[in-house]
């Protein structure tokens, strides 16, 4: 399984109990603009 960003492939770290996920989202870089970020879960 992986979660990454859709805007710019970012992999982002994530843990899984059962059927619980939590994802650690990241932010923005600098000076960037953005009121909605998509992340995906790509399951194997």
């Amino acid at each position: 399984m992986r979660v990454r960003y859709t805007d710019n492939g970012e992999e982002l770290r994530f843990e899984q109990n059962g059927n619980e996920l939590r994802v650690f989202a990241t932010q923005y870089p600098y000076g960037t603009n953005g009121v909605v970020r998509v992340a995906e879960a790509e399951l194997k």
